[in-house]
């Protein structure tokens, strides 16, 4: 238990400094984008992505912290918490992997990048800031997939004595 609450401390950090810079290139990649491109362009996958993934590391944050109360039912929210915002956390990447591609696909295609719907009369530049979101997602959907996996095989061990917060049983 401890080892996981110690992965927690270290990767939390990083993936809110991961998540921060996603959400920068969300930003980038919805200034490279005209006004006339629709959905999912337009979307600021890499935004909300970045929003989520930073709560839910603030949640394994809190997670992480020890409880000298063996019957202190706090930790077991926060873990639950932690973990079901992972899991949305997930989805949200695997949208902005997806989006990201997308993009980065059809900008890197001369001829789409040549059509102004497809793509930016910058291609250049949103070429490289989908490629930055495409990798941002991938390392934010591996720490989400860590994150989920963490808990799933701690959680008899997490918070109330391995009771369930209010009941006799786990």
């Amino acid at each position: 238990m401890t080892s996981q609450l110690a992965t927690l401390r270290v990767l939390c950090p990083i993936t809110i400094i991961i998540s921060v810079i996603s959400m920068i290139t969300g930003i980038l990649q919805l200034v490279f984008v005209s006004p006339d491109h629709g959905w999912p362009q337009s979307s600021g996958a890499g935004i909300w992505s970045g929003i989520i993934v930073m709560v839910a590391s603030i949640m394994g944050i809190l997670a992480s912290k020890k409880s000298d109360d063996p019957e202190d039912c706090t930790l077991k929210k926060l873990h639950s918490a932690h973990f079901g915002l992972s899991i949305a956390a997930l989805s949200c990447c695997i949208q902005d992997l997806v989006y990201s591609s997308q993009m980065l696909a059809n900008c890197s295609n001369a001829t789409l990048a040549a059509d102004t719907d497809y793509c930016s009369t910058k291609v250049e530049g949103t070429v490289a800031v989908a490629a930055a979101n495409v990798v941002l997602a991938f390392i934010m959907i591996l720490n989400c997939i860590a994150f989920v996996s963490m808990y799933y095989c701690h959680r008899k061990q997490v918070g109330c004595s391995g009771k369930i917060c209010g009941s006799e049983k786990y």
